[in-house]
């Protein structure tokens, strides 16, 4: 794995074919040599058990190593990508497509639910929220879970894709929401941000569940930091991680079916109130149910205005 979990309790990455040997610079000697010195320094960047070996083995503190380091690490590893749209916020990484396509087959199997503005799967008995937000020019529609039940579909996916591992040089982030977006025809681009004053502490995370290769249009307008609108191309087992002041908009055109995303907004654990404050208030207004940073269930507004206990 690119991205290897740490795991608080042992200090080491779990899915790491020597962490499990390696625990003092005695080991890495006799057991790696120069290359496992060199797994170590690429990283102690976002494993804690790695940074304090490589303390260790250059007896220089993390503090005083340089931004160069970091650079260094972050270049190693393309599995993640910043500024793909020149933007310092941006960020990509690579998934399953193989759990995508299993995802897309939950989507495309959605039959109208028993109640107003809800879908339904049926073979899981999930039961979704469909919010159309308050710009018009577009389709664009947010799927969201209805009860815990079928909320439990996006902590399976955010589970299994690895999503915090993933980026865990940004932090310690967990789950907040989770969403279908689905749309076909934009006849307008509504530029926006998502997050604002969350201090990089809370993101959006999109990936689409067709190939859009061959869509010219369609696909992601954002602001780069200089202000310049370029077009970034969804890409099939890909993500795109937008935070903080990233203006973005849906690119104009009209697909020839249906395209669907799945996408998770998240937050830094240890975010503090007034961070919390700012990114609540956006989610609250998109979806019934949402996940604090304890982990716990929240209803939301959306809720409450359609009459659910």
């Amino acid at each position: 794995s690119r991205f290897s979990p740490h795991t608080p309790s042992q200090g080491m990455c779990t899915v790491c074919p020597v962490c499990s040997r390696v625990c003092s610079p005695r080991a890495v000697s006799l057991t790696g040599g120069k290359c496992l010195a060199q797994h170590i320094k690429a990283k102690a960047q976002y494993c804690k058990c790695h940074d304090e070996l490589l303390e260790q083995l250059t007896g220089s503190p993390r503090h005083s190593r340089t931004s160069a380091a970091i650079q260094q690490s972050q270049t190693a590893h393309p599995a993640v990508s910043r500024g793909r749209t020149e933007h310092p916020n941006v960020h990509t990484c690579n998934l399953d497509t193989k759990f995508l396509k299993d995802t897309r087959k939950i989507f495309q199997g959605l039959k109208p639910g028993e109640v107003g503005h809800t879908l339904r799967y049926p073979r899981d008995n999930l039961v979704f929220h469909v919010e159309k937000p308050p710009w018009g020019k577009s389709d664009i529609r947010w799927i969201s879970a209805v009860d815990e039940h079928s909320f439990s579909f996006f902590r399976r996916a955010w589970n299994h894709l690895a999503i915090a591992q993933q980026l865990s040089f940004l932090g310690d982030f967990v789950l907040l929401s989770g969403y279908l977006v689905v749309r076909q025809v934009v006849k307008k681009s509504h530029f926006h941000t998502d997050f604002t004053d969350t201090g990089q502490s809370a993101y959006t995370l999109m990936t689409p569940l067709y190939d859009m290769t061959n869509l010219s249009n369609c696909h992601l307008l954002g602001k780069t930091a200089a202000g310049v609108t370029k077009q970034y191309r969804y890409e099939f087992g890909k993500a795109i991680v937008f935070g903080d002041s990233f203006l973005h908009a849906t690119e104009t055109g009209e697909a020839p079916h249906a395209m669907a995303f799945l996408c998770f907004t998240l937050g830094r654990r240890k975010m503090d109130a007034q961070q919390w404050c700012n990114t609540e208030g956006y989610i609250a207004g998109q979806c019934p149910l949402y996940l604090n940073l304890a982990g716990h269930l929240v209803r939301s507004s959306l809720i409450r205005a359609q009459g659910r206990p």
